[in-house]
């Protein structure tokens, strides 16, 4: 009898505990024709999120901090997008779902431009019900000592996992931050969320109102990927003293990966002289930069100028978005357009979609009108038309802050 009691008990405790179960996910893995990743690049990135949810050796757990024993791997070969026809860079919703159907529980993109709202992110498991992880690809825009967490951090939304606002948890609102690559906590409710996978933690709303605490400095904030969201409220608490700084930074070739994050945070706080610093920069022809970084860089320039028209009558940003006489060429562009006459397309295309949805940012009135100008068959047809056109709605109604969440 004791033996029974004891066996009764035990399958109590595992029942109740399962953060301490070992469990493993395996995970298969696509993405499009023009992103670069192989079975090893994908194995290293799965080894070392499972590696943050074990934690180190000699870790206490904690209830907001514990040891969760999932490990997450590839399985079956890495594979290109089924559709020929699947985005490699998503700039609206119809975009974003094409990715969501692809049949991979992974797909790795080039950029990342529309999630839940339109602006520059690293991944993108929304919505919940889709149970579907885009990552943008390894390199300049998702750096190597930040892979592994945004991979971490998505598999917990295609569990149901939601925000919240501790800096140090592995599902923060706020800003990464390298240091703490190893020290991302991970709540027991959390956990258990990891422990039973995909879609087993559904109906968690995410909190309204989330506010990130912590103590950051613009430079800090630029230098971190926009895990899955552009963390508004935390750009808008940032010093205006640190322009400067900022500006410094995008002429910097040093600075590259974080050139399109400054980009956008100029776009978001920038003062008077912004709309010029963005505009040269889209005009320039940088020397000794990743031709990949430039474009994001550019792109997301031309984004920002969006958002300062929102908030400035700026001449620059105007005379780029609406004036029509404004006749920079991108067939003029240096060799960060891509040398193929498929890239050089591609590339151009891209940027005309960045000034389309910099428009809808701006929610300015005569943004509004262009927008409607615009015919079906204009870079995404009809949908990205009618998204372009509610984001600009929203925008114009309720401001930028609403439209972020962050008010």
């Amino acid at each position: 009898m004791q033996v029974i009691i004891a066996i009764v008990c035990l399958g109590l405790l595992m029942w109740a505990e399962p953060v301490g179960a070992q469990t493993t996910h395996s995970l298969t893995v696509s993405h499009h024709r023009n992103v670069e990743l192989s079975n090893d690049d994908v194995d290293t990135i799965l080894h070392d999120a499972s590696k943050l949810l074990h934690k180190e050796p000699g870790h206490v757990d904690t209830l907001d901090d514990v040891a969760c024993n999932v490990t997450l791997r590839r399985r079956g070969a890495v594979r290109t997008f089924a559709s020929p026809s699947t985005p490699g860079k998503i700039t609206s919703r119809a975009e974003r779902d094409a990715v969501h159907r692809e049949s991979a529980d992974i797909k790795v993109v080039s950029m990342i431009n529309f999630c839940k709202d339109l602006g520059p992110v690293a991944g993108c498991t929304w919505p919940p019900e889709a149970h579907s992880m885009i990552i943008v690809r390894p390199g300049p825009t998702l750096p190597r000592v930040f892979q592994h967490m945004v991979w971490a951090h998505e598999f917990g939304h295609r569990t149901g996992l939601r925000h919240r606002s501790d800096p140090e948890a592995l599902m923060t609102i706020c800003s990464l931050s390298p240091q703490a690559a190893n020290q991302v906590k991970v709540s027991k409710d959390e956990c258990n969320c990891f422990v039973s996978g995909a879609g087993s933690c559904p109906g968690k709303q995410e909190p309204t109102n989330l506010r990130c605490g912590l103590p950051v400095t613009l430079r800090n904030i630029v230098r971190s990927p926009f895990i899955d969201e552009i963390p508004y409220a935390l750009i808008s608490r940032g010093s205006p003293r640190e322009l400067p700084a900022l500006v410094s930074m995008l002429q910097d070739a040093s600075e590259q990966n974080s050139w399109a994050n400054i980009a956008t945070v100029l776009g978001l706080v920038g003062d008077g002289d912004t709309g010029r610093t963005l505009k040269d920069f889209i005009e320039s022809d940088p020397a000794g930069v990743d031709a990949s970084s430039a474009f994001r860089a550019k792109s997301a320039a031309v984004v920002a100028l969006g958002y300062l028209l929102n908030r400035i009558d700026d001449a620059s940003a105007r005379a780029v978005l609406l004036d029509t006489a404004y006749r920079y060429s991108w067939e003029q562009a240096g060799l960060w357009i891509g040398q193929s006459m498929e890239t050089r397309r591609a590339r151009i295309e891209g940027l005309e979609e960045s000034k389309m949805v910099a428009l809808a940012l701006s929610g300015h009135p005569e943004a509004g009108r262009m927008l409607q100008r615009l015919a079906p068959n204009e870079r995404g047809g009809q949908q990205l038309i009618d998204d372009l056109m509610q984001t600009y709605l929203k925008v114009r109604e309720r401001g930028l802050a609403a439209y972020y969440g962050a008010e």
